[in-house]
């Protein structure tokens, strides 16, 4: 089996196989690809009952099931901060008896494609009675094809036309739209939204922004969104079209903030910024070093992060006082806080800073004097504060 088209189409397979033979698994898990699809084969059924709590009123070969299996497999903390998959297998089959053959050979397939926000239901079954080979042998090889000839079907965006035409086999389809705020629950997947098509969408962020030489990236609370948000972004992105690389903007926001709690109001800011034409990502962490660290995981061109001088000033003072996350305690042993910041972020991350001074924040800035590679600072038209708007308001 070649596994080609799904690594040539930056697929990140999971596999959640039921039932005895588990024949995708093993064919899989034959070649020499096979580390890059992520595996669980459950055997016998009860196991898998256990593993994804099934009620027992429902049968483990049932469209109720592998859709089951397949949301906790999305939401499940097994794999929280990895990025391990952007398609989910799910398959639950029955091998039949040799001497009821003619009754009982069927399966059901989920395949959630993460990327598309798409999930794909097909129930499998033989039309006629089948004698020659071991019915085990004979299911184990139709449904092993069929199951792959559908993967490629929902990566490929083809029609059940295009790619099935097994006269004895039946397979009947059903496509649902998943819900993208859902993706909100699920910790481990690294997604950005953006706009397309007047609708709010998921993306993987690998897909999107290997499109881009530069990623500007502004992280913040964004609570409410406001011109200062605005004149910062344009004029950095302003100074970064110098250069002639094709730039992304991207809004961070991390879902628990530091010192105040878990973000309440997450889908609302979603949708306005969307809505305002940018992309946004979401992460979980409260820390700088480690949200941006997750994005130099993930990219590797050009990144630059622009921010208002209280947020730089902040930043500092963290690195002044010792409270740094266990990421940034690791990299280097450097007493000087400047000289630790430089390190941090320009030598690790090969991240720099575009910061805009709105005058009312006392800093020194003589302190970066040395380190135009790390920091430059730019002064701000609009004095704008979230924290004084939301005072404000409330």
């Amino acid at each position: 089996m070649n596994l080609d088209i799904y690594f040539e189409n930056c697929i990140k397979l999971k596999l959640v196989e039921l039932g005895a033979g588990v024949p995708l698994t093993n064919s899989i898990i034959s070649t020499k690809d096979s580390s890059k699809v992520l595996i669980e084969s459950y055997c016998p059924y009860g196991t898998a009952k256990k593993a994804f709590n099934i009620p027992t009123d429902i049968r483990m070969v049932s469209k109720e099931a592998v859709d089951i299996i397949a949301k906790a497999s999305i939401s499940s903390d097994k794999y929280k901060n990895t990025l391990d998959y952007n398609m989910i297998f799910v398959s639950s089959f029955q091998i039949p008896n040799e001497n009821y053959f003619d009754k009982i050979p069927h399966g059901w397939i989920c395949i959630c494609n993460l990327r598309t926000d798409t999930k794909y239901f097909f129930h499998i079954t033989l039309r006629n009675t089948y004698s020659g080979s071991s019915p085990k042998e004979y299911y184990n090889n139709i449904y092993k094809d069929v199951g792959f000839k559908l993967l490629e079907m929902v990566i490929l965006e083809k029609s059940m036309e295009d790619i099935y035409d097994v006269d004895f086999v039946e397979v009947k389809s059903e496509k649902v739209s998943m819900n993208s705020f859902d993706l909100l629950k699920q910790k481990e997947l690294f997604v950005m939204y953006t706009m397309e098509d007047s609708k709010i969408v998921t993306k993987r962020f690998e897909d999107f922004s290997r499109l881009y030489d530069r990623i500007v990236v502004y992280k913040g609370s964004f609570n409410p969104f406001h011109k200062g948000h605005e004149e910062i972004l344009e004029r950095t992105m302003k100074a970064c079209d110098d250069s002639g690389a094709v730039t992304m903007s991207l809004l961070v926001i991390s879902r628990d903030t530091f010192g105040k709690g878990i973000v309440e109001n997450l889908e609302e800011r979603i949708t306005k910024l969307c809505e305002a034409g940018y992309e946004v990502l979401i992460v979980e962490t409260p820390w700088f070093y480690d949200s941006l660290k997750l994005i130099r995981d993930r990219y590797k061109g050009s990144i630059v992060s622009c921010m208002g001088l209280d947020t730089f000033s902040r930043l500092y003072k963290c690195y002044e006082e010792g409270n740094l996350s266990d990421q940034e305690i690791s990299l280097t042993l450097l007493d000087n806080p400047v000289h630790r910041l430089h390190e941090t972020f320009n030598h690790f991350l090969k991240i720099s800073f575009l910061v805009f001074d709105r005058h009312s924040v006392e800093f020194n800035k003589e302190l970066f004097k040395d380190y135009d590679d790390l920091v430059k600072f730019l002064p701000m038209n609009n004095p704008i504060s979230s924290t004084e708007l939301r005072k404000e308001i409330v």
